[in-house]
């Protein structure tokens, strides 16, 4: 049609798998590209349709780097949202269990950083690696030490987490962890003491979201108030 999306496309979309059928005894092309670069694949997955994505992928179908990609995103998301349906939806869908986001933090250090055991499990059956380092040299079995979130522990152990070598002892939050953290929760006590203690208003968590953008996004007038008068950069 004329955004280039082919019968195949339109077909799979739909979970029309009898008219798939007879498009690929037709030969038709299963890896036709529509305007945004969007397989048939895709569009089965999207659409929930499990018996067309399997015929499709039975008959040599591919994924795009770009869906791999997006794929990857969405269950570093919901590893990190606890959402263990749509973790399991994504890998059965074809999503690396070893997909990272831009901090090389992967979905497996997401779920150990919040404690969800039952998405730390799932992603360990499907051979996520417990010893992958995010871009600080942290590994998920780190995450879950500094939350304190035992059975998460227990079960990366399990999987190997913990090398002879490796350094896991606990020495809690930094500074700056701290002062984040008490932004995001709105604690003006526990800032304003941090600050005493030389805690830097600007302190940054992994994702460069500063003390003032957690009170912004919170709506901590009062917090906000008390870093931009203590120098806070309102530009970062």
């Amino acid at each position: 049609d004329y955004d280039k999306r082919s019968a195949m496309h339109l077909a799979s979309s739909e979970g029309h798998i009898d008219v798939v059928k007879f498009l690929i005894s037709q030969n038709a092309a299963i890896g036709a590209v529509d305007r945004w670069g969007g397989y048939p694949l895709m569009d089965a997955v999207r659409g929930k349709h499990n018996d067309v994505k399997e015929l499709l992928l039975q008959h040599g179908a591919k994924y795009s780097e770009e869906d791999i990609v997006k794929m990857g995103q969405e269950l570093c998301l919901a590893a990190h949202r606890g959402q263990l349906d749509k973790v399991r939806e994504l890998i059965s869908c074809g999503a690396n269990p070893n997909s990272f986001d831009w901090d090389r933090r992967s979905a497996l250090h997401l779920a150990s950083a919040e404690g969800h055991a039952d998405i730390v499990e799932e992603l360990l059956q499907h051979k996520a690696d417990p010893t992958f380092k995010d871009r600080w040299g942290a590994d998920p079995l780190k995450d879950a030490i500094r939350g304190k979130h035992a059975k998460v522990q227990a079960l990366l152990k399990a999987a190997g987490a913990l090398g002879a070598k490796d350094d896991h002892s606990d020495h809690g939050p930094t500074m700056g962890e701290k002062m984040c953290t008490s932004a995001a929760k709105g604690d003006l006590q526990m800032l304003k003491l941090l600050v005493g203690q030389k805690g830097s208003v600007n302190a940054c968590d992994y994702d460069k979201r500063s003390a003032l953008h957690l009170a912004s996004a919170e709506g901590h007038s009062d917090v906000v108030r008390f870093l931009v008068e203590h120098k806070a950069d309102v530009n970062h």
